[in-house]
């Protein structure tokens, strides 16, 4: 099966014999690779929608049909356990289930919701492997707030847009490298008192150095957004002083992180 480069990205970022949880997995598709990959032992795909949850089931099922067809003597095709299961997040996921959890082309919001759902079982899993469509800066300072640490992240083309792939864990999993966002409690962050510094957690510090053949052009596109949005205050009728201030800062720190990486 061909997946996307964002499935695919998130593929990569599993490994060989983890017990995977697809929360929200529409069609399936990524449980059905790591089927055809005999890469997992467990992949658990779960939908809040009868309808998606069903499409799953005909991708996933048909599948594993065909594989046993081919080769009769496996009750399972590679040893592997697909189990769909029809519940909201991680509801139908027993405490500690999954070494992995994804979640996909979902809303930062309502991704924080499902771990808020239930701390001690969202605590309970190994890692996260999260790309959110929406609100990546809220959900980064919910995960630092609620004590899970980001391990990496890698960003991914998709038509016109570059998206944020974030692999978090409960503080209490062991990690090689962890990633830590100093931005929030900089100097520039606090040069305005009482301003919001969301963009501080949405661009975060370790950007200025994280590789990713991507982030020279995320960085170049998230400047020239605040320089347009600076021209447009500039325009208004009404001029908000401390409104405008707070582009000239947003301005200066995503410069800086380009001045970081070289690019200027």
């Amino acid at each position: 099966m061909k997946l996307s480069i964002r499935l695919q990205t998130i593929a990569d970022m599993i490994k060989d014999g983890e017990r995977v949880a697809d929360i929200g997995t529409d069609h399936g598709q990524l449980p059905v690779f790591l089927c055809d990959e005999g890469r997992c032992p467990k992949v658990i795909m779960t939908d809040v929608s009868e309808g998606s949850l069903a499409k799953a089931k005909v991708t996933g099922y048909r599948y594993l049909e065909a594989q046993a067809a081919e080769n009769a003597d496996a009750a399972v095709p590679h040893g592997v356990q697909l189990d769909a299961r029809l519940g909201d997040g991680l509801a139908p996921l027993e405490s500690g289930e999954a070494d992995v959890v994804v979640m996909a082309g979902i809303g930062g919001g309502l991704m924080e919701r499902i771990l808020r759902a239930d701390p001690a079982k969202s605590a309970s899993m190994g890692r996260y492997i999260l790309q959110p469509r929406r609100s990546p800066g809220e959900l980064r300072r919910f995960l630092a707030s609620a004590g899970y640490r980001i391990l990496d992240e890698k960003l991914i083309p998709e038509s016109k847009f570059i998206w944020e792939i974030i692999v978090a864990a409960p503080a209490e999993q062991t990690a090689d490298t962890i990633l830590v966002n100093t931005a929030p409690e900089g100097e520039l962050a606090n040069s305005i008192p009482g301003a919001d510094t969301t963009l501080f957690w949405e661009i975060p510090s370790y950007y200025g150095t994280l590789e990713d053949p991507l982030m020279d052009e995320y960085l170049r596109r998230k400047l020239a957004r605040e320089k347009r949005n600076l021209a447009g205050k500039q325009k208004a009728d009404v001029t908000d002083e401390t409104d405008i201030a707070v582009s000239h800062r947003n301005i200066r720190y995503i410069e800086s992180l380009i001045s970081e990486r070289g690019m200027l």
